[in-house]
């Protein structure tokens, strides 16, 4: 997600993507993956939002051929430890439910969704952040040659691999805003360009970048594309035979077909393209060996697609893509940041760390996820070229607060992980009591929350009420304490909770006695000195080498079946902003791998509570 907005807001956008997406699994899966488009509709006329939801429903689910040039909802993969986490097929053979399981490596670059037509060259990150195709002009020659497509395809360095090849996309070639065209256009400002295309760190004389810097293109898959048998024709006789290949089910053997076609055009033609390393694989063993190969190359990690069959021939709904890899890249907002000395501001040199945050769907909100170390000398600096990189880092990011820093607004106002638990707990209590006689409430749940007795909780009181049941039904009990006095005030809401069955009194007992713990945890997040603005979110692309539930301070993860345990980010830091990302990480890539990780819950605590 990206920006803040309103539950008001939240829901008038939502309900234009529901009243589009009844509830077949295509339109389930579809509903998840676009959902986190949200926030940016917000500010969008009822005309666009539809149109936004109306297009993806009818590329996804209504099989049309989409319109080159206009961007296409990527849809994204979940991250997974192992091969045994995925299933190939049942039965003997191929003679039912039937998977044809692909993996690729992980290329180290941008991605960049390339649309190619009569008359159009564009391209789009997976945020739909327009590029400027004039900034690659060693690939002007390849945009010519392209057939007709909407391809899935990656922008990466020529000759250097791996981080280096990310580190010199992201620092020189795209390097910055400047780098980009500004919101609501395609191209950069004539002047930046020209001053881009002239800079002697990236051109030589002739005008041809550097050999270290020169890029290239790598295909990992096709939205959609020409008939073969007219990539030799004049484009508008390509447009007339155009694939779709985003229909759900995707058929990603059709796709890796013509992906081999293409890559022989391409390389007959000596254009400055490939397609990414693709590997089939039958069964998790050969899926590992794989992966441990690639390791050993030095490779970032292996992606994997996967196309089922039911025993009848249909296709059916796959699971999401999947990546394996030996550390996550959560994408983060910066809430604030920490400084050595307030009164110096947000200067490079001042600043010693920032606080991240993810926007939580639930609470319709940014929530703290974790700190990241700032220092060029921190602890967090154990490879080379790191501590250049966090000074770079801290450079840019006092460069983009400056430049975008306008009013904080009230709305933008870092929520504590206590101020969560009773958002959640306000959302959690009807839910318990849905099928009891709640209407008996007589105050607000907020009013019950916000107001308990010191040194007390929910569960603490209910035992209190339960011990003079009859007292307090009767109204014979004296409130001649505080705590008399509200269970006295509150006593329709404990009715309530008496009648409540066994299970749900159990998830009551669970989330509401923790109270006073949440509290004391919430109490340890230290407040950043300087908040930045969200209207523009200044995104992080944060490396994270262990995610779980965890005992922590800060809010995001905290859900009601976790009781007052949020995400735990330990052993991860920053390295570079993301210009081409405008949403944070979805929560649901970051639930599947925080489950993952976190050990059953403890059942010491249910005992003491």
């Amino acid at each position: 997600m990206s920006k803040f907005i309103s539950q008001e807001m939240h829901d008038r956008v939502s309900g234009y993507m529901l009243g589009l997406l009844g509830n077949t699994a295509p339109e389930q899966f579809l509903q998840d993956e676009i959902s986190r488009y949200i926030p940016d509709l917000a500010g969008k006329s009822e005309t666009d939002i539809v149109n936004f939801f109306a297009y993806q429903r009818a590329v996804y689910i209504d099989g049309i051929i989409p319109t080159v040039g206009r961007p296409i909802a990527s849809l994204n993969p979940m991250f997974i430890d192992s091969a045994n986490e995925l299933f190939f097929g049942s039965g003997k053979g191929h003679e039912k439910d039937v998977r044809y399981t692909r993996a690729s490596v992980k290329l180290n670059g941008f991605r960049l969704q390339m649309h190619r037509g009569p008359g159009i060259t564009a391209a789009f990150s997976r945020q739909f952040t327009p590029y400027d195709p004039r900034m690659f002009p060693e690939l002007t020659d390849t945009f010519k040659q392209l057939p007709c497509m909407i391809g899935d395809t990656e922008l990466i360095p020529k000759l250097l691999k791996h981080n280096a090849a990310l580190n010199a996309l992201q620092d020189i070639r795209l390097s910055g805003p400047s780098s980009w065209p500004k919101p609501g256009t395609n191209r950069l400002d004539p002047e930046k360009l020209a001053a881009y295309l002239a800079n002697p760190i990236i051109f030589d004389l002739a005008g041809a970048p550097h050999p270290h810097l020169e890029l290239m293109l790598a295909f990992h898959g096709l939205f959609a594309i020409a008939h073969p048998k007219t990539w030799g024709e004049p484009r508008i006789l390509q447009m007339q035979r155009m694939i779709t290949l985003s229909k759900l089910p995707i058929n990603y053997r059709i796709i890796d077909e013509l992906l081999a076609e293409l890559s022989a055009y391409m390389t007959e033609r000596g254009l400055q393209a490939t397609v990414a390393e693709k590997q089939i694989v039958n069964n998790p063993a050969e899926l590992d060996a794989y992966v441990a190969l690639k390791r050993q190359a030095g490779e970032e990690g292996v992606c994997v697609v996967q196309s089922r069959w039911n025993e009848s021939g249909h296709s059916v709904l796959a699971p999401h893509g999947a990546k394996l890899k030996e550390y996550e890249t959560v994408d983060m907002a910066v809430l604030g940041l920490y400084l050595n000395d307030t009164a110096l501001g947000p200067v490079a040199e001042n600043i010693t760390g920032a606080l991240m945050g993810l926007y939580d769907t639930s609470l319709k909100t940014y929530v703290p996820a974790t700190r990241v170390n700032l220092d060029p000398d921190g602890v967090q600096i154990k490879t080379e070229g790191q501590s250049d990189r966090s000074t770079t880092l801290r450079l840019e990011i006092a460069r983009i607060v400056h430049d975008r820093q306008g009013n904080v607004s009230a709305d933008e106002y870092i929520h504590s992980l206590h101020e969560a638990y009773l958002m959640v707990g306000e959302s959690m209590l009807p839910y318990l009591t849905k099928a009891y006689p709640s209407h008996a409430y007589d105050h607000s749940i907020a009013d019950i929350l916000e107001n308990i007795p010191r040194g007390y909780d929910l569960w603490r009181l209910y035992q209190v009420f339960v011990k003079d049941r009859e007292l307090y039904l009767a109204r014979e009990m004296k409130h001649d304490t505080i705590v008399r006095k509200f269970i006295h005030s509150k006593v329709e809401f404990f009715k309530t909770i008496d009648v409540l069955d066994e299970a749900r009194k159990k998830k009551f007992k669970n989330y509401f006695s923790i109270a006073g713990e949440v509290k004391e945890r919430s109490n340890r997040l230290k407040k950043p000195q300087f908040l930045v603005s969200l209207a523009t979110p200044l995104i992080l692309e944060v490396k994270v080498f262990n995610l779980k539930w965890g005992t922590c301070s800060y809010v995001a993860g905290l859900h009601s079946w976790y009781p007052g345990e949020s995400y735990c980010f330990s052993n991860n830091f920053a390295e570079r902003v993301r210009h081409d990302k405008c949403h944070t990480t979805d929560y649901r890539t970051i639930n599947v791998i925080a489950r993952k990780h976190t050990p059953p819950r403890n059942k010491k605590r249910d005992k003491k509570t």
